[in-house]
């Protein structure tokens, strides 16, 4: 149940940071793009969280989402930021190199112990996030981009960290209090430095999907860390290049490397090894 949940969740992550990305290069406005993101979600989330079966919530439980969601809404920044100065087929992967490596060892030092098989699935995953940023582009990467990629992993992988802290019967409940602390700090951040926070139409759809497409990822995410573990999970949902891959292929024309193709089928071979493993 946990690789299915985090498979599915790899490929709705990265789609949303697909359009996300999309977003802040066609309106250069990345705190906007990030603001209205983080209000879809949590719009979404008001919806979905009732209905996720809580049965206990603690205090606790609403602090880890916090302390996550501020975690988050910083990697994001950065990271919509790094995608709209540089190339998507290499920044996106630097950013799930990081934010695979952060929960892969938290979880270990949490006391994750994954079967050999695991181990060999997880090991393969990560060769397969670099090899998906391993081609180098024609006409380089801006340092810009890969300093905001490597910050955004960060805020990423801690994020999962965090929210994996959160107990199992608190339902999707952490996730609202993730978005909404990250929503009006990030709000407020942009009122007081006067940025603008309206996109033109074109572009608030691609920024709704997003942040739908976001926040369905994380919930996918948080359910998954619920029956297995954080080591291996946090490696399966940072293989979301992939599907950032194919729609920088099909909608932008960004072409797809032989070593794209061996990253692909690496990062199949790696989730099969996993599930035997697990």
């Amino acid at each position: 149940m946990a690789i299915a949940l985090s498979l599915v969740g790899a490929i709705v992550f990265g789609c949303a940071d697909f359009w996300g990305g999309l977003a802040t290069r066609r309106s250069d406005a990345t705190v906007a793009v990030v603001v209205i993101t983080q209000v879809a979600g949590l719009a979404a989330l008001m919806v979905i969280a009732p209905l996720s079966g809580a049965t206990h919530v603690a205090v606790s439980d609403l602090v880890w989402g916090a302390g996550a969601g501020l975690c988050g809404a910083t990697g994001l920044l950065f990271f919509y930021r790094a995608l709209a100065d540089g190339t998507m087929s290499i920044v996106s992967p630097i950013t799930a190199v990081v934010s695979a490596i952060v929960p892969l060892l938290a979880g270990v030092a949490l006391g994750d112990r994954p079967a050999a098989w695991a181990w060999a699935g997880i090991v393969i995953g990560l060769g397969a996030i670099i090899l998906f940023g391993g081609v180098p582009h024609p006409h380089g990467v801006a340092r810009v981009a890969v300093t905001g990629a490597v910050l955004g992993g960060l805020g990423f992988g801690t994020f999962f960290v965090l929210l994996a802290r959160s107990g199992s019967t608190a339902g999707m409940w952490p996730l609202v209090a993730a978005r909404g602390c990250s929503g009006a700090l990030l709000f407020a951040w942009a009122k007081a430095r006067r940025q603008p926070i309206g996109l033109p139409r074109a572009v608030w759809k691609i920024a709704l999907a997003a942040g739908i497409g976001d926040v369905s990822a994380n919930a996918l995410y948080l359910a998954a860390t619920h029956h297995g573990l954080l080591a291996v999970v946090g490696v399966i949902i940072a293989l979301y290049p992939a599907s950032t891959l194919v729609l920088a292929r099909i909608v932008l024309h960004e072409r797809l490397q032989p070593l794209h193709w061996v990253a692909l089928v690496a990062a199949a071979g790696a989730v099969t090894m996993i599930v035997v493993g697990s």
